[in-house]
């Protein structure tokens, strides 16, 4: 990955930190760039940008209706691009090589990627976000290589399998229904959702709203359950992240500030009488923040996909309290993220890794519930 990281940076060089202000929405350091790959040999057919771009609008109306869900007010619902005619933007890239050619089963197809849609479409050198499909041919015949990865600085990338089985997306059915399942429509907006910086969240049983974007694939979490479910939504907390990302909000004001973190008198109760765990604290920044975050991992059951998130908003001297009602696991970490204006979110102040900062490990004894310092 870090040979792919240095082929950005060199490819689509930032802008002039000077110049970087909040912009009109139309910005194209704010885009994201759709774009279908093909090898040399492959012919996409005929309908392939029309689902896409059905996919494309299945996004933007699905993101507008969380977001909503959840009381976020975002300026930007019409995230992606569009032509002329009205119709959304979908670039048609060719590889040079075959569709045998290892590379085109990876990330590593993103280096002939770049520099061939920036020439052909004239592309301003920055760093938006890339939603690529990449079609191999029909199945059995596909790409198997979904990724994604993004943050708020260096923009981002999600990779995904155009699949052809010949039908139509569904616009007005839910994500994990009928073709939209087969077409594998909630693992793209899933690796889409990293490309924006999204981390592995889970679904709360309490929201009673199905299978989370970020959390497992609709096989996994079916299995988990005793009913087939075909909801998928975005987590509260997926919301809060994204509810000043520059793709929803058009500006690219401090977008590559990475405000200071630090927290006093951290702490974590157990609540026996509700059964739930609150996290209380005070976040000392010089940039504003919305909203933090506790994210439970437990074992065994509670990680990676299965995390639960839980979201409150920091009062004028930046308290916080956050109320975890769902624990599950015997032991956890319970690990704080901080939602910034600028839409950084992190627990470092350093970096947007999950895993680094403020955290309390925890462990059920009997009856007692312990922080283990």
């Amino acid at each position: 990955m870090k040979s792919l990281a240095c082929t950005l940076v060199v490819i689509l060089t930032a802008c002039n930190p000077s110049q970087i202000v909040a912009q009109e929405i139309t910005d194209e350091r704010t885009g994201i760039r759709v774009v279908l790959f093909s090898p040399a040999d492959v012919e996409p057919p005929p309908a392939a940008v029309e689902n896409i771009r059905k996919a494309m609008q299945y996004t933007e109306k699905f993101f507008e209706e969380e977001f909503s869900r959840w009381n976020y007010e975002v300026a930007r619902k019409q995230i992606f691009a569009r032509e002329e005619t009205g119709e959304m933007l979908v670039m048609e890239i060719k590889g040079d090589e075959p569709a045998t050619s290892e590379k085109y089963q990876s990330s590593a197809l993103l280096k002939e990627l770049w520099p061939k849609a920036v020439e052909k479409y004239t592309l301003p050198k920055m760093m938006p976000v890339w939603w690529v499909w990449v079609y191999l041919g029909d199945p059995p015949t596909r790409f198997s290589g979904y990724r994604g990865s993004g943050d708020l600085n260096r923009g981002g990338w999600a990779l995904v399998n155009f699949e052809n089985r010949g039908g139509e997306l569904l616009l007005d059915k839910e994500m994990a229904f009928s073709y939209n399942e087969e077409f594998t429509l909630k693992g793209c907006i899933h690796e889409f959702g990293h490309g924006l910086g999204l981390p592995h969240l889970g679904p709360r049983v309490k929201d009673r709203a199905g299978n989370s974007l970020m959390g497992p694939r609709t096989v996994v979490f079916n299995k988990s359950g005793a009913a087939i479910e075909h909801r998928v939504y975005l987590s509260q907390a997926s919301a809060a992240m994204l509810s000043r990302h520059f793709v929803f909000t058009g500006s690219t004001k401090d977008r590559n500030l990475i405000p200071p973190v630090a927290v006093n008198n951290f702490s974590a109760k157990f609540i026996r009488s509700s059964m739930e765990i609150m996290v209380t604290g005070q976040l000392e920044s010089n940039y504003p923040a919305h909203s933090v975050i506790v994210i439970d991992e437990a074992e065994p059951k509670q990680v990676d996909y299965w995390r639960k998130a839980y979201v409150a908003s920091l009062d004028e001297s930046n308290k916080f309290r956050v109320v975890v009602n769902e624990p599950t696991g015997l032991s956890g970490t319970l690990r704080l993220l901080f939602c910034f204006e600028n839409g950084a979110v992190t627990s470092d102040g350093k970096t947007y890794s999950t895993k680094s900062g403020w955290e309390k490990k925890y462990r059920f004894q009997g009856y007692q519930f312990k922080i283990e310092d």
